[in-house]
């Protein structure tokens, strides 16, 4: 009685009947909570007072209960003497309630056999359920209700017929102990019942699986989301060809879940509607409330109400497709409004933003790497931009690695995860986990495996980690990460860059307004993108290929000037020199190269090769290890992964030392180096066509003027580099599209340096602007 004396005090009556842990409504105040918590969600201990709201998230001690109940701490510890709770110290208590052990539900036929028989067997509780939830006993035997305890058993199928998850629901608010819902852990949740199992063209979409029994208790074909916060954009296409009408919870949560749901079927279904039970109301009533409402009497009066209603909403039509390369201009001028970027960068992210909202259509999906050198270079204010406009964010900085990998297998969010290199140098399980969900979550098969149940039920299962991530942190990602993502470097604000101060209010409202102009765009070209081919530029090594197509594939439909700008801006970012490989060896074998093309000679010792490497200032072979230079037989230990062994040479002087001839490397050079020595010197992209360094006679054969087509329109491109003209209040539509008269094909350039074998050629391809 102490601890209901206690609660009493604080204006919370704790029931009497119940186990240790008791079910009252939440007394926190959060947003959470909205609706009133109508149904009680806070769980009590009735041994130590500790709290626990399964919706909220908020939990403490009798303490904490006091103060959040607007006691002040003094005021608090006053009670918690006067009730006996407070430790002998007088110190506030810190007891938290004991986790219970969690039946351990299998999704098998088996199982629910047995709880669908026991549900059957049980007339009282049918009887019960009709009358605290509405529910008629032909829609429970309809949708395959079952019983455990005093628990009613939703089967989850999957489009195929496959039994998934059986989720445990508590229909009576008074005798609930613990959540109001519970899956079994691992399992994943889908649409109930699976709407290829009803018959007619009619389908209304409903909040929650207790709300599809409502409904078919009122006569209609109800399919349950399994919340807001689940939806999932390929579910839509399991609606095809359906009338659909789309009718959630009466509040916020609900109505914007609702737009989504029609904006995704919109491409799939024959029609869709979007029905509002009461648009005065916000408090989460919704079509089980209504069904409760109406009773046996009242059903069949009431499912002719909501078919009147239905009727009388007008048919959502498909939004008239705006222009591609508009919106991708506006997504960049909105990106450089708040933070300084590059033209390349402001491209690439632009194009990333749509594809977070078209990743389903996807075989990869490019990481966006944003680093600096420093802090506050503008790392986690381009995360905050991302998250008002990206699909399904999920901007965290830290979180198990359990939660993380089952979030994104549950919710494919759009991760946009800050500081990571605090998280890659700290506890080494949740690195190790967030290292294997990058490596593999760029192709749309990636999987991790981790352990699910409890005791001797315990097992394992593979979670999807596929899904858009943006990870921003102070220096490099980890080498086999950064090979999937797009380099967005930034660097400390200069003076005279000028930026918008970010409001988190007005940002959001902006970028709500853009997100809304992504998602009706996607989905009006979703299958386009499915079935898009892309063609990447060949400078670009094959990973970068495979996650740059979904950006290009954007670019393409988007059309304008933007097929060539991202394009060029992926060389910009993807395209690295191989001296700046992460290899050793490849930076061995460029420096090799070098040493034969300024020796002009056809073999080397490996003497003289040692010292040319060693006289190098910027590579790491004087001192390789602890100090020390590199020596001939850890070189050799380094070539032998190429098949390239020392042998002996005959050198010009008629000396024969252990050395290498020329001929040993060309296959290697071939393989891991680019065509041409001068690559690994110079960026893909220059500003050979800005007309500030190139030579007004530049050869206009080549020029591809407004409104003319290339030969090959997805070749490769040098865009010039526009970003030295740019205004200080961010880059406009206008400065985005760039005039075609300023595009060179870098392949132009490629051929050129292939046949100047003198330096007076150099010097003219130079001024003719080929070369920088």
């Amino acid at each position: 009685m102490t601890v209901r004396a206690f609660y009493a005090g604080l204006g919370v009556d704790l029931p009497d009947r119940g186990g240790a842990n008791v079910q009252v409504r939440c007394f926190a105040d959060s947003d959470a909570h909205r609706r009133g918590d109508r149904n009680p969600s806070c769980s009590v201990n009735k041994e130590t007072g500790a709290f626990n709201c399964f919706a909220c998230g908020a939990k403490g001690g009798p303490y904490d209960a006091a103060v959040t109940l607007g006691k002040s701490p003094a005021e608090a510890m006053e009670l918690l003497r006067r009730h006996g709770l407070a430790d002998d110290d007088g110190e506030q208590p810190a007891p938290r309630p004991r986790s219970e052990p969690k039946a351990v539900l299998r999704p098998s036929e088996a199982a629910l056999d047995s709880y669908q028989g026991a549900l059957e067997a049980d007339g009282e509780a049918v009887s019960r359920l009709e009358t605290v939830r509405g529910w008629t006993a032909d829609a429970i035997r309809a949708l395959g209700l079952g019983l455990n305890g005093a628990r009613v058993v939703f089967p989850v199928r999957d489009a195929g017929g496959a039994l998934v998850n059986l989720l445990r629901y508590a229909p009576d608010p008074e005798c609930r102990s613990g959540a109001k819902l519970l899956a079994e852990s691992g399992c994943p949740r889908d649409l109930f019942p699976a709407p290829e199992t009803l018959d007619g063209d009619s389908v209304w979409i409903v909040e929650g699986e207790p709300d599809a029994v409502a409904g078919r208790s009122l006569g209609l074909p109800a399919v349950a989301v399994p919340g807001t916060g689940t939806r999932r954009p390929e579910w839509a296409e399991r609606f095809a060809g359906r009338h659909v009408v789309v009718c959630l919870d009466c509040d916020r949560q609900g109505r914007e879940a609702a737009q989504q749901i029609a904006t995704d079927l919109l491409a799939h279904a024959a029609e869709v509607r979007i029905l509002d039970l009461d648009p005065r109301r916000d408090d989460g009533y919704d079509l089980g409330d209504l069904a409760l409402e109406a009773g046996p009497g009242g059903r069949r009066e009431c499912r002719r109400m909501l078919g009147r209603m239905a009727a009388e909403v007008e048919t959502l039509e498909p939004p008239a497709s705006e222009d591609g390369a508009a919106l991708l201009d506006d997504l960049a001028a909105f990106v450089r409004r708040f933070v300084v970027v590059t033209h390349a960068q402001a491209v690439a992210v632009a194009l990333w933003i749509v594809h977070t909202h078209a990743v389903e259509a996807a075989e990869t999906t490019p990481y966006l790497s944003i680093t600096s050198a420093e802090k506050e270079s503008g790392k986690t204010r381009l995360l905050e931009v991302l998250d008002t406009v990206v699909a399904r964010p999920w901007f965290t900085g830290r979180v198990t690695a359990a939660v993380l990998v089952r979030k994104v297998d549950a919710e494919h969010p759009t991760l946009l995860l800050d500081e990571s290199d605090a998280a890659f140098k700290g506890e080494r399980d949740y690195a190790e986990a967030l290292r294997g969900l990058l490596n593999t979550g760029y192709r749309a098969t990636g999987r991790a495996s981790l352990c699910v149940g409890q005791g001797a039920g315990i097992t394992y299962r593979d979670f999807s980690t596929f899904g858009a991530k943006a990870i921003a942190g102070i220096g490099e990602l980890p080498d086999t990460v950064a090979s999937r993502a797009v380099a967005i470097r930034l660097e400390r604000r200069a003076p005279g860059e000028h930026v918008d101060r970010w409001r988190e209010r007005q940002g959001r409202q902006d970028g709500a307004a853009l997100r809304e102009r992504v998602e009706a765009w996607v989905g009006v070209h979703m299958d386009a993108l499915r079935e898009a081919v892309p063609e990447a530029p060949p400078q670009l090594r094959d990973r970068a290929q495979d996650t740059a197509e979904p950006l290009l594939a954007i670019a393409d439909l988007a059309g304008r000037d933007w097929p060539q700008r991202s394009r060029a801006a992926l060389l910009e970012l993807r395209g690295e020199p191989a001296a700046e490989a992460s290899s050793d060896g490849v930076r061995l074998l460029a420096d090799v190269r070098a040493a034969f093309e300024q020796s002009g000679a056809d073999r080397l010792g490996t003497v003289d090769l040692l010292k040319h490497l060693h006289g190098l200032d910027e590579a790491p072979w004087a001192e390789w290890r602890n100090g020390r230079p590199l020596t001939a037989r850890v070189l050799g230990d380094l070539l032998k992964r190429y098949r390239i062994r020392s042998r002996t040479v005959r050198l010009a002087d008629g000396t024969t030392p252990k050395g290498y001839k020329r001929e040993q490397f060309e296959d290697a050079w071939r393989r891991y180096l680019p065509s041409n020595p001068h690559a690994s010197r110079h960026n893909a992209t220059t500003r050979m066509a800005t007309g500030k360094t190139a030579d007004s006679d530049r050869p206009q054969d080549r020029v591809v003027a407004d409104g003319e087509e290339a030969e090959n329109p997805h070749g490769d491109w040098d865009v010039a580099d526009v970003a030295d003209a740019e205004s200080a209040d961010g880059l406009e539509r206008s400065e985005l599209a760039a005039d075609a008269d300023n595009v060179v094909p870098i392949a132009c350039a490629a051929e050129a340096l292939a046949t100047a074998d003198d330096e007076a050629e150099v010097e003219r391809l130079g001024r003719k602007g080929y070369l920088p």
